[in-house]
């Protein structure tokens, strides 16, 4: 009897362990030095994941390295339909600096909007006395 109750817990664990694992939804190439939160990370090859039971968080990873941050997130509907496929969204300012602020699969209807950072409100905040406005760097991904 002990051994059918193991088996069958062993049997359930591996059944939902794939609900528990991480997907990762988004692999993108950044060509330039860029702020995810308040963290600067360097040009390469990044992946964003979404864990299952974190809608709001996602997890941005250097591919090949241990840097990784986790970011807060919320939904919007501010799809630029000119961009087909996954994408990311980047706030570039006057000042050269590149902040992560959006990301979204292909096709989708509403998107991920990263939680503006520190970092961010600080660019915004000399914009206001500056009078310029951040420009929107689109970079293309692909799903995985």
């Amino acid at each position: 009897m002990k051994r059918f109750l193991l088996a069958g817990f062993l049997m359930l664990a591996l059944i939902c362990l794939p609900a528990f694992a991480d997907r990762t939804n988004l692999i993108a190439d950044i060509p330039f030095p860029f702020y995810a939160g308040n963290e600067l990370m360097n040009p390469g090859q990044y992946a964003l994941t979404q864990p299952h039971d974190q809608l709001t968080a996602t997890l941005v990873r250097a591919l090949g390295e241990p840097k990784a941050v986790m970011l807060g997130n919320f939904v919007t509907t501010a799809r630029d339909s000119h961009v087909k496929g996954a994408y990311l969204v980047f706030n570039k300012y006057p000042d050269g600096r590149h902040f992560l602020a959006q990301s979204w699969m292909p096709g989708a209807v509403v998107g991920t909007q990263i939680v503006r950072s520190r970092k961010e409100s600080e660019s915004v905040s000399s914009r206001m006395v500056t009078q310029a406005r951040p420009t929107r760097v689109v970079v293309l991904a692909t799903v995985r």
